[in-house]
């Protein structure tokens, strides 16, 4: 039997200024529950979680232990954070067995799956063995994620996540109707084994939140309206809602494509209440695109979305630079904005408003650095406008950042992803004169692979050793 009785552990560091996480001086995963260590009879994996304030500049954190979960042995990470009335929902996405998963017993019959490393001896199963399940955990509001959360679950999805290397993208959406959407793009479908392989297509359920249960009356297979629309079964990478019942997909090109973002090149509007799937017309075909941001902003029924264009051709001296594009959900149809001379790319954009004044910041790089963009909603929604990276424009010089996450519209927040290593965050907000100030605090935290907003705070989460 896997231990129940495990101790949930409870970091905080609170610190204006440059903030830095401390740990204690035993190293992470050595100690059991008398405190003394017992080796690989630990149980060693969970889920860090760092809550931002964003209006205080403060953090703190969290760990929930997840070995076990859900009963079937697994640990969990979490993918997505979306608030409903009191209650934040999580996805929980299964990961495999780790030394003390197998050590319990609980991964019987799939021993050829384990593979143990050469140096520590330690066993582990690399990926879920359960892949026709998915899990959503709902939390009372955002000071308990070191507590279980409620549980529900359904088989007729697989787990509600999209994976890009190590970084989980949310898969879940609440609508204006009440319900959380929880869509699956059935990425266990890329394993190459069969025992990890989802026999699931791509889908979507919906909770209620009134009663917290999945609606056994709904269920959308999106391959099959893909196929209805495209001709070919396709999944999706990225989903966002948009308005209404209407989701903004962005779909591979490929059918049995289930991972990777170098084929998520087509946009289409899913209705949640018709269960309909719908091209958007007039968007950059997939072979002219690089990539696009993984970060959009939306209002009044338009997503706003950066657009990345493949270089020129060997020996033309024409580069077609990045672009906004705004999708209209309800014609299904996209327009193009303004053309950004950024070399580098740009990879986000949010409309910010400091109480008397709104602008749009979309994050762009040169080849030299890395750049906050302010333009003005005319400027935006303009197929003319040229926007440049001059600083003397009001453009920002920033350090890097893989993600910006914009709480409450009123800050832009750039985070660091730096893998299995700490990363930085930091902050900027909008002056009276329409620049971007950077704020006073920095702040240096454990990785993430998760990420989100509720109100003021971030809320950000990683699977992690642990020690209990």
């Amino acid at each position: 039997m896997v231990r129940k009785n495990f101790l949930w552990m409870l970091a905080v560091s609170m610190v204006m200024g440059l903030t830095v996480l401390s740990c204690s001086d035993d190293e992470p995963g050595n100690q059991g529950d008398d405190g003394e260590g017992t080796g690989s009879d630990s149980p060693k994996y969970g889920v860090n979680f760092t809550l931002i304030d964003s209006d205080q500049q403060r953090y703190k954190t969290s760990t929930l232990v997840t070995e076990d979960l859900v009963g079937n042995g697994e640990y969990f990470t979490v993918s997505g954070f979306e608030s409903i009335g009191d209650k934040v929902y999580t996805a929980l996405c299964p990961l495999g067995f780790s030394d003390y998963g197998i050590e319990s017993g609980a991964a019987e019959g799939y021993e050829d799956l384990i593979a143990e490393d050469e140096e520590t001896g330690e066993k582990s199963i690399s990926a879920t063995v359960h892949p026709n399940q998915v899990w959503i955990g709902i939390y009372d509001g955002i000071n308990n994620f070191d507590k279980k959360p409620t549980i529900i679950t359904d088989n007729r999805i697989s787990y509600a996540t999209s994976r890009y290397r190590s970084q989980f993208y949310p898969t879940i959406c609440a609508a204006d109707d009440g319900y959380l959407y929880v869509f699956s793009n059935s990425v266990a479908k890329s394993q190459s084994n069969e025992k990890n392989k989802t026999t699931l297509d791509a889908g979507v359920l919906r909770v209620n939140t009134t009663t917290n249960e999945f609606d056994k009356s709904y269920y959308f297979n999106i391959e099959d309206a893909a196929n209805a629309t495209f001709g070919k079964k396709l999944s999706f990478f990225q989903v966002w809602h948009i308005t209404g019942t209407k989701f903004l997909l962005r779909m591979y090109a490929t059918e049995g494509k289930y991972d990777s973002t170098s084929d998520a090149k087509m946009m289409a509007i899913f209705d949640s209440q018709s269960g309909t799937l719908t091209k958007v017309t007039d968007f950059p075909v997939a072979e002219e695109l690089a990539d696009m941001g993984r970060f959009v902003y939306v209002e009044n029924g338009k997503a706003y979305i950066p657009v990345v264009f493949q270089k020129s051709a060997s020996g033309s001296s024409t580069v077609q630079q990045p672009a906004i594009y705004i999708i209209d959900a309800a014609a299904a149809k996209a327009t193009k904005g303004a053309t950004v001379q950024a070399d580098g790319g740009i990879t986000a954009i949010c409309k910010m408003n400091n109480g008397t004044l709104e602008k749009y910041v979309i994050a762009a790089a040169s080849s030299e650095a890395s750049y906050l963009v302010p333009a003005t909603e005319a400027e935006i929604n303009d197929p003319d406008a040229v926007l440049t990276i001059k600083v003397e424009g009001g453009s920002t010089e920033t350090d890097a950042a893989t993600h910006w996450l914009f709480p409450n519209q009123k800050y832009a927040y750039g985070l660091g992803y730096r893998q299995g290593d700490a990363g930085v965050s930091y902050s900027f907000e909008l002056k009276s004169d329409g620049t971007l100030g950077k704020r006073s605090a920095e702040f240096t935290m454990p990785r993430f692979t998760a990420f989100g907003t509720r109100d003021q705070y971030l809320i950000l989460g990683a699977a992690a050793e642990t020690s209990l």
